[in-house]
């Protein structure tokens, strides 16, 4: 499917797309989403004043999310390979801003300084480096400024035949309503 295809479809948003140009295109592969249901409370304080934790049954989320990023470009710029292909780690919450539904972005690392300064510079993303390893069934990543460290092991099982109304939640279209720039 070309890109102006995947762009135009919009029968699964809850708001009409934006009247402006795509900024990026970005492939995801190798994706898993983790997630975790917390007390409100406890993320209610991390965010900015403005935007709303929003909440699934009365309980937060907190999501990882691990993915390797496959031909990202900017619009009208050509792909370059290297810069193009990184991976990525996210860690998010789900808001409310003005009523539209969001996600919150507490850290968004990938293994690539020149990601890291493009993002900043371009996107106004708060990207930080980290070193990232995946392989079939582990995911390692350490952050030594942050003292971060991440590691688990993983096995693929397929994917739900039936989504629960959780799973529709978490995965809704959202926006990126803001950045933790902690």
């Amino acid at each position: 499917m070309a890109i102006s295809e995947i762009v135009e479809q919009a029968s699964h948003r809850y708001l009409p797309l934006p009247e402006r140009k795509w900024k990026y295109f970005q492939q995801w592969d190798d994706t898993f989403f983790l997630h975790w249901s917390v007390k409100p409370e406890l993320i209610s304080e991390l965010l900015p004043t403005g935007l709303v934790l929003d909440t699934f049954q009365d309980k937060a989320w907190i999501s990882l999310v691990a993915f390797d990023v496959h031909k990202m470009r900017m619009h009208y710029i050509p792909r370059i390979p290297y810069i193009s292909n990184f991976k990525e780690i996210n860690v998010r919450t789900y808001v409310l801003n003005n009523g539209i539904k969001g996600i919150y972005m507490l850290s968004i690392e990938t293994n690539k300084i020149i990601e890291v300064l493009l993002t900043r510079t371009f996107l106004e993303l708060p990207y930080r480096k980290s070193y990232i390893k995946k392989s079939i069934n582990t995911l390692f990543s350490s952050n030594g400024v942050k003292n971060y460290k991440l590691l688990f092991s993983y096995k693929k099982i397929g994917i739900p035949i039936i989504k629960t109304p959780l799973d529709y939640w978490l995965n809704r279209t959202t926006l990126l309503v803001q950045c933790h720039r902690k």
